[in-house]
């Protein structure tokens, strides 16, 4: 839009009384009442997008009318300038202003269209390929190798399905809640997501709608992301989560995925629901299968977020996915990992509080002197000092074989010599919090003036 020329670094919406002044005074030489400029600002619902149609509007109205019907020109004019856009030597395209107006019911809610959708409306390739080159409409292409198209902003999206009849008539587009419902039945890998995603009102009309013909679990199956999978089972009718069938098609879903942060989600949305169909659930999971894939993720820290999440959401489903975990080639992988990423003493912790038996097992596997020796050389002594503290807080006794491996005076070094103030206070105020007669030993050998600081704040705590 073409006042954004002008406004090259934008400040927040409440200075768009300075953007009205600006870009209205140059184009036409006039000032806009103090009610129409609080219009336009109601109607751009804070959206710099809509504002740009609006003023736009205002240009090609002369400053004649009230801001919707300038809003409505203002979109009007940008959709019919797409119809003359070069897509290159052949000429225009006419379809390129009916390809934004597609793409806009879903993306209202955020949700991008699959292009195999698009092509099913009759959209070609080379059409949709020159619209991102234009930047009039995003792509987004996934490891499954399913391409999605989006809009660059919410606004637009809004703007362009409101006022766009005339394009939406010449694809023959039903309005919005059918264009969701026959979206969600195609074969797009994303239909439920156009559901889950709607308003309240919108969802629960279209999800009725499943119900009533039978599609819910062949849209359930299509659907690849497991968030939009957890939405749903946060919505769904308690009938549907009775089926076996549609049990069993979650499970298979959480089994096979990748993304076994989204799995949580719809473990814990499951868990929410009665206590039958949460037991069902965990009982027909294949546990061992979700452990091998735990143990295998690559980022250590990873390992941890899981754990933390799926015990954050149910602690029954945690204490089965510890049990079910094999902890020697988790060990294996946390003997090798390296620096600055060492979760290692926060993911025994984490082990041990859900299942004592299968944290000893960890710990036994776990190659303590040179985790000891990772921590001594951690570029943060905060980790140091967290790391002493969750273990001492699992178990006295692993605390204190971490704290003879780690050595006192080694540890005092460490901190003798930090820049750091108050992270030498932070440290020892953890390992005050696992054990205080270890605590009380390392501060004796701290510098004094260093241990007079942390000795007072201390008693400031």
């Amino acid at each position: 839009m073409e006042f954004i020329d002008f406004f090259p670094r934008l400040k927040p919406f409440e200075d768009v009384d300075e953007i009205i002044n600006h870009y209205v005074s140059r184009e036409l030489r006039l000032n806009l009442s103090s009610d129409k400029r609080k219009s336009i600002i109601e109607n751009t619902d804070k959206s710099y997008s809509l504002l740009a149609f609006a003023l736009q509007g205002c240009v090609e109205a002369k400053g004649a009318g009230d801001p919707n019907e300038w809003l409505e020109k203002g979109v009007n004019y940008q959709l019919e300038k797409l119809e003359y856009v070069l897509e290159g030597p052949d000429g225009t395209d006419q379809t390129f202003p009916e390809v934004v107006v597609s793409l806009s019911p879903l993306y209202i809610n955020e949700v991008l269209t699959a292009e195999k959708y698009l092509y099913q409306l009759g959209f070609k390739p080379n059409t949709l390929n020159a619209l991102v080159e234009l930047g009039e409409i995003t792509i987004q292409k996934t490891p499954d190798g399913d391409v999605f198209y989006g809009l660059p902003h919410l606004g637009q999206a809004r703007a362009y399905w409101r006022y766009g009849t005339t394009y939406r008539n010449r694809r023959n587009l039903p309005d919005y809640e059918d264009f969701l419902y026959t979206y969600a039945i195609s074969n797009a890998p994303n239909g439920l997501e156009a559901v889950v995603e709607a308003d309240k009102e919108t969802r629960n009309k279209l999800l009725k709608l499943l119900n009533r013909d039978n599609k819910i679990e062949e849209v359930l199956e299509r659907q690849k992301s497991l968030m939009a999978i957890a939405s749903w089972i946060e919505y769904a009718e308690q009938k549907n989560l009775k089926r076996k069938d549609t049990l069993q098609l979650l499970t298979k879903k959480i089994e096979q995925t990748n993304r076994l942060l989204d799995a949580v989600s719809c473990i814990a949305n499951v868990c929410k629901r009665d206590s039958e169909t949460k037991d069902r659930f965990l009982t027909q999971l294949k546990w061992s299968i979700i452990a091998e894939r735990v143990a295998k993720i690559s980022r250590p820290y990873d390992v941890l977020g899981f754990i933390m999440d799926l015990r954050a959401a149910d602690k029954d489903a945690a204490s089965i996915l510890i049990q079910s975990l094999d902890t020697k080639p988790l060990a294996y992988r946390l003997n090798h990992v390296e620096p600055p990423e060492d979760p290692t003493c926060a993911i025994f912790h984490v082990i041990y509080m859900v299942s004592p038996k299968e944290g000893d097992k960890l710990w036994i596997h776990l190659n303590r002197e040179h985790i000891a020796n990772r921590l001594i050389n951690a570029e943060t002594i905060r980790i140091l000092g967290l790391s002493i503290m969750i273990v001492f807080q699992a178990d006295e006794d692993k605390g204190w074989e971490l704290w003879r491996l780690l050595g006192t005076k080694r540890i005092a070094d460490k901190l003798n010599q930090a820049e750091n103030e108050n992270d030498v206070y932070y440290c020892i105020k953890n390992i005050y919090k696992g054990n205080q007669k270890a605590s009380l030993e390392l501060l004796g050998l701290i510098d004094e003036k260093l241990r007079q600081y942390i000795e007072y704040k201390l008693r400031m705590d």
